[in-house]
């Protein structure tokens, strides 16, 4: 019977006589030159034809073929990894998992800053609490002694001493407050006494002006870790 087999290079069947088996022969579709297989070796390549029709190239072998690992890559193995086992469990990148931080590392500077910012607030207002009381004086009597004239009206004294005896005493307390909130949001107690903590160092009104922006950036701070869930979670 005559031997069939395939061209190396072009994969065209060719068909030779039985007594050509060891002898050279010449593919006459693109002229490559090779030897003429033995039986045995047509039984092979016969059984490589029938791997054609599992999604081979022709004379090649089951599973390979141009997207399979390469021209004569392996094929796919099952879970379709390029002929390689599919990967265990866990391998390659994790899903993003956020911050890893412990609530109670990541309260620590933002407590720390309230604490500072509520410390030097309440000493300013101590001061000038206690400066008001001892001088009994109006902080500021010619800034508002020239406002009152230039809207033609009297200065009322007393009422403005007052008002400023109970701004100063207000600081004080609120002062005091953000400091004790920014110590209770370092040890994770009492959730709402922080959150007021950092809103009330928002507001610009217990420090002079100047220094107002300094309050602002340490309350967003402040919110900005205290919204985070499981910060929240972590109080107690």
């Amino acid at each position: 019977m005559p031997i069939e087999f395939r061209c190396d290079q072009c994969g065209q069947l060719l068909r030779t006589p039985d007594d050509s088996a060891g002898k050279s022969a010449k593919c006459p579709a693109c002229g490559a030159v090779r030897q003429v297989p033995t039986h045995d070796a047509t039984i092979i390549n016969a059984e490589e034809v029938e791997g054609t029709s599992e999604g081979g190239a022709p004379g090649q072998a089951p599973g390979y073929g141009p997207g399979y690992g390469g021209d004569y890559g392996p094929g796919p193995a099952p879970g379709g990894y390029g002929g390689y086992p599919p990967p265990p469990p866990g391998y390659g990148p994790a899903p993003y998992p956020g911050d890893q931080t412990p609530p109670e590392v990541r309260v620590r500077a933002p407590g720390m800053a309230l604490m500072i910012w509520g410390g030097v607030g309440c000493l300013f207002s101590l001061v000038t609490l206690i400066n008001l009381w001892s001088t009994q004086e109006i902080v500021g009597i010619e800034q508002f002694q020239e406002m009152a004239t230039a809207m033609g009206t009297e200065l009322d004294t007393k009422l403005l001493f007052s008002s400023q005896m109970f701004f100063s005493v207000l600081s004080v307390a609120i002062n005091g407050l953000i400091f004790f909130g920014g110590m209770r949001m370092r040890l994770l107690r009492n959730y709402y006494l922080a959150m007021t903590a950092a809103i009330l160092a928002l507001i610009p009104c217990w420090v002079p002006c100047c220094f107002g922006l300094i309050g602002m950036a340490i309350g967003i701070w402040a919110l900005v870790v205290l919204t985070n869930s499981e910060v929240k979670n972590a109080f107690r």
